[in-house]
């Protein structure tokens, strides 16, 4: 029998608490927040750390294999939002409840995360059941009592579900408004995880029943918050349909791709209005030097704005860049160093004329130093070995013949562009290495001088997200495996192709 633990929590200067765990450690860190939340009374996010009896201080908790029986834990709360985020994070501080447009110098001095109030988070990996109401929950610390002492299950009375039911939906709103399947069975298995007193009898998931009752409130749920205005809910009302279209259901506009603040509605007190003037401020610093973070704050201050019109609008990429012009700078983000050693054994297994190719775009590692030709050929090569052609997205011309790869642009729908000298040398000497890197987008140039093949197939996956795009149907494997295994967003189900290369991939 699994023995009893005692923890000693400290929750804050001058205030300490014992929590005891009936069933020994939990298995997750997720479980053991939840379980000292739910002894401790805590309210908001927070984050554990443990007295290492080594150094003799507090380090933060990153298993549940360091908690031994009578250990000492420390609850650290958070800033009521996510300190990394590509957008504006949640947050409960005051907000200012009016502004008038007058006021936008001034707004743009704070913390976007200081104004922010309807953003969400990612999907949990583990989704952590809520308190529910004082009274609910008295009625299933005595249904799990029950259940553990004679095995009973509980048969909810009307009042607790609908208390159980409303509980879980403002748990998941934090998240996201439309649900997968599979998300809803990870929410209905918690419940009854979490309070096996709720299982029921004659299903074979033991919640099926949950799982259908949570589909039909969360619908419920969704026309309430379409009557208070939320944006996420609202773009999809019949009003926003297309002429001649009765199915509400017809293009459901929801994340497809593990967004995150998917189309956030205005901050309190703000307008269209208002919101136009910071975009228009916006546009002005552009053109100003060494004011990045000024940029950058009046951003995430505008975030709401660009988001909607993109996914209300659909605007074209031209109109688009005059809007924002500061989306389309460049940055840095490589993926693949750390899977180098893994890709070169799988691709050294490969056969037949795919095996060919391959090797044959691998060529310039032996013949070039240069990293970012060494990532180029390894992305090239993961096009090849997943059936797919590296040429429809990245296109390579000469500089000589620039003149016809400019008519060429106007006639591409998404892709990256490469530029190359004619007998001339890259970086290092090398001459694989490409004159000039762009990002191509319904026939205009979006983005130009980005220096390798890999950095500008990572700024298009950015573009693809910020500006609610759909991944190239000749290419979807390829990017699957880019979003869900190198970025690691809804990687919990993956197509039969990209799941056999990422167990290869992870296999020692």
């Amino acid at each position: 029998m699994t023995s009893t633990i005692i923890l000693r929590v400290i929750l804050g200067e001058n205030s300490a608490q014992k929590v005891t765990l009936q069933n020994g450690v939990l298995c997750s860190l997720a479980e053991l927040m939840n379980e000292i939340q739910t002894q401790c009374n805590l309210m908001g996010e927070f984050r554990l750390q443990i007295m290492d009896p080594d150094l003799q201080d507090f380090v933060n908790l990153t298993s549940t294999t360091d908690v031994q029986n009578k250990s000492t834990l420390k609850v650290i709360k958070l800033c009521d939002s996510f300190a990394v985020s590509p957008s504006p994070s949640s947050c409960d501080t005051d907000i200012l409840s009016s502004r008038s447009s007058s006021e936008v110098s001034h707004s743009s001095s704070l913390d976007p995360q200081e104004l922010t109030l309807n953003t969400r988070s990612s999907w949990p990996t583990c989704f952590v059941v809520p308190r529910f109401s004082y009274e609910a929950e008295i009625k299933l610390e005595q249904g799990n009592s029950e259940y553990q002492k004679n095995g009973i299950l509980l048969n909810p009375d009307p009042k607790l579900k609908s208390d159980i039911l409303d509980g879980l939906a403002e748990e998941i709103v934090k998240f996201k408004v439309y649900l997968s399947d599979a998300e809803f069975s990870e929410v209905a298995e918690a419940l009854i995880k979490q309070h096996p007193c709720l299982k029921e009898q004659g299903s074979l998931t033991g919640c099926s029943g949950w799982k259908r009752s949570l589909k039909y409130k969360m619908s419920n749920y969704r026309t309430k918050l379409r009557n208070l205005g939320c944006s996420e809910v609202t773009v999809n009302a019949m009003k926003h349909k297309p002429m001649g279209v009765s199915n509400p259901a017809f293009g459901v506009k929801k994340p497809r791709k593990a967004e995150v603040n998917f189309c956030p509605s205005f901050l309190p007190g703000e307008t269209p209005d208002s919101m136009e003037q910071i975009r228009v401020s916006l546009l002005s610093e552009v053109k100003k030097k060494n004011n990045e973070q000024t940029l950058r704050r009046l951003m995430d201050l505008s975030f709401a704005l660009r988001r909607q019109e993109v996914v209300k609008e659909s605007p074209l990429i031209v109109d688009f860049m005059g809007l924002c012009m500061f989306l389309f700078q460049e940055c840095e983000l490589f993926l693949l160093d750390e899977h180098t050693p893994s890709l070169l054994r799988i691709f050294a297994k490969r056969g037949g004329a795919q095996g060919q190719r391959i090797r044959k775009l691998l060529v310039p590692l032996t013949q070039c130093a240069c990293i970012n030709v060494k990532r180029e050929c390894f992305l090239k090569a993961l096009f090849v070995y997943l059936n797919e052609d590296p040429d429809n997205l990245i296109k390579e011309y000469m500089d000589v013949d620039f003149s016809n790869a400019e008519t060429a642009f106007k006639e591409m729908v998404m892709g990256v562009f490469v530029i190359r000298c004619d007998g001339g040398e890259g970086c290092e000497g090398c001459e694989d290495e490409p004159a000039d890197v762009g990002v191509v987008l319904e026939g205009v140039t979006a983005l130009e001088g980005l220096g390798n093949v890999t950095n500008g197939v990572a700024l298009l996956i950015g573009l693809i997200y910020a500006l609610n795009l759909s991944y190239p149907k000749e290419l979807r494997y390829t990017f699957e495996l880019l979003q869900k295994v190198f970025l690691e967003l809804d990687g919990h189900k993956l197509s039969t192709k990209v799941q056999a290369l990422k167990t290869k991939l992870f296999t020692p």
